[in-house]
């Protein structure tokens, strides 16, 4: 949709034209939300809060487990219990990807501590449709002269 389509709009059409822009330019929380990453570093506590002691618990024994055969996995349990594990990390993600494949935790549980790192927001109606909305360019789609 353009923006003077948008404009021309019943719930836009009568107001001003600053007043439509500021409309235009804030989150709009019927589109689609941006998920952007974040570094979190959860340790052993942020495991068992994210998780539950039960889920946190049967986590970090299968790792402490599984870590005394694989090497890759023993230093991310050294990481884990130093400062912990950034849970937007590619690496991470995909580790916890595949301890749900094995099933060593469930895909529930590997999406609990991925959305850890998430963060949401709602694009605002300019930025959905890549639109610079100003009271000026308002003006220009419903007709008005340079």
């Amino acid at each position: 949709m353009s923006l003077a389509q948008r404009v021309a709009a019943a719930d836009l059409a009568g107001l001003p034209d600053w007043r439509v822009a500021e409309l235009l330019n804030i989150p709009d929380p019927s589109l689609a939300a941006i998920v952007t990453l974040e570094q979190t570093l959860l340790g052993p506590a942020g495991i068992m809060i994210a998780l539950g002691p039960d889920g946190g618990a049967r986590l970090l024994t299968a790792i402490e487990a599984i870590a005394a055969q694989d090497a890759k996995l023993r230093w991310v349990l050294y990481i884990l219990q130093n400062g912990g594990i950034d849970t937007a990390h590619v690496f991470i993600r995909d580790g916890l990807d595949g301890l749900a494949a094995a099933q060593v935790i469930t895909a529930a549980d590997a999406q609990t501590l991925k959305a850890t790192a998430e963060r949401r927001r709602f694009p605002s109606w300019a930025e959905h449709n890549q639109t610079e909305v100003t009271p000026r360019s308002v003006g220009l789609a419903r007709g008005a002269r340079e």
